[in-house]
């Protein structure tokens, strides 16, 4: 099933704001750093843009869950995280 444009308009925004959110709150400083080995073989700064690149691959697992939710809500009539005692009510996978 291939996106609407809309839906890929709404995917492109969320992922924007967030990872403008992301470079915003980021401190490139390296005052709190002390790590001589690592600056030794790369850059100050070349090593705290990697500690950047890292955040948002991680925070890119994150924010997965909120893309799914975008782009079920398109298509089903529900689209929410199950937490705690929720469960998938049974006959809703075949098998």
């Amino acid at each position: 099933m291939a996106l609407s444009n809309n839906l890929k308009i709404d995917v492109y925004k969320f992922l924007k704001e967030k990872i403008l959110r992301k470079i915003e709150e980021y401190d490139l400083s390296d005052e709190d750093s002390a790590k001589p080995f690592q600056y030794a073989l790369f850059t100050k700064k070349g090593y705290l843009a990697k500690g950047f690149i890292h955040g948002c691959e991680t925070a890119l697992g994150n924010w997965h869950e909120s893309i799914a939710k975008i782009i079920a809500k398109e298509n089903f009539k529900v689209a929410k995280k199950l937490q705690g005692n929720e469960k998938l009510q049974r006959g809703f996978f075949l098998g």
